[in-house]
């Protein structure tokens, strides 16, 4: 029976444009009926759309919306707004609990004694604080001794 090609398709390695006739058994035609692809009745001037033809490029899309795999390699890189800086989220000392900050300054090698005797949270907050810029001053570089001269060296 002839049938009418309703969209470009490409059915048993054959290509069909739109508007093409073609002959198919009612078994093969029923899936491609029901789907619309292709239709009994001619197609006629208001239905046919020009053919495009192929640059090569793929343009996956599926209802107007881009074909995702959800596989970058695959579907290039998101055009997303990432974040090229990365936010501190330590707690602030100024917004924890006296036990807090206790264990933190013990646990940086504030001396417990001081922690205990500390009159109250800034007391601690400031041996905390004290105690980190004493590791992040840049230690004296040790005094090199010149190296001893070989007098067999120039022999």
């Amino acid at each position: 029976m002839e049938y009418f090609v309703r969209t470009n398709i490409k059915h048993n390695g054959a290509r069909f444009v739109r508007g093409l006739v073609i002959e198919l058994t009612e078994a093969n035609a029923a899936s491609l009926l029901a789907s619309g692809v292709i239709q009994t009745a001619p197609v006629g001037p208001e239905e046919q759309k020009p053919v495009q033809e192929s640059d090569g490029q793929v343009d996956a899309t599926a209802g107007g919306e881009p074909v995702s795999s959800g596989e970058p390699s695959l579907d290039g890189q998101a055009e997303e707004a990432v974040r090229t800086e990365a936010e501190d989220i330590t707690p602030k000392l100024a917004d924890m609990k006296r036990g807090d900050l206790e264990t933190v300054a013990i646990s940086e090698g504030v001396d417990g004694e001081a922690v205990a005797n500390a009159a109250n949270k800034g007391a601690v907050i400031d041996l905390i604080e004290a105690n980190r810029a004493q590791k992040d001053a840049p230690a004296a570089e040790p005094k090199q001794e010149e190296p001893q001269i070989d007098p067999s060296a120039n022999l």
